[in-house]
């Protein structure tokens, strides 16, 4: 996994690594309010970054035909963080 087809799985690792870390200081430090607005803006940051990667991933998966089967298989991957965010979310908020 070289290339371009990787740069979706990059993605996902690096944005549940930082998700995750601000999750737990979040969930540790449950009060803060700092803590609270920086995942908020990060949230935001990590969609638009992902959105961003996901749209350009598919449109790249039509030019380079012979990687198509691996790009798109490898941004699907990215999807995972969407119920993983949605869980943090909800922890953090109940």
């Amino acid at each position: 996994m070289t290339g371009i087809a990787s740069v979706p799985i990059w993605t996902a690792i690096i944005s549940f690594t930082i998700g995750t870390f601000l999750f737990l200081i979040a969930f540790l430090f449950k009060y803060m309010i700092n803590i609270a607005q920086l995942g908020f803006w990060y949230v935001i940051a990590a969609f638009l970054i992902n959105i961003a990667v996901f749209i350009t991933m598919i449109f790249l998966s039509f030019i380079h035909k012979e990687q198509q089967k691996e790009i798109l298989i490898n941004t699907s991957v990215q999807l995972i963080n969407i119920p993983v965010a949605i869980a943090y979310l909800y922890i953090l908020f109940t």
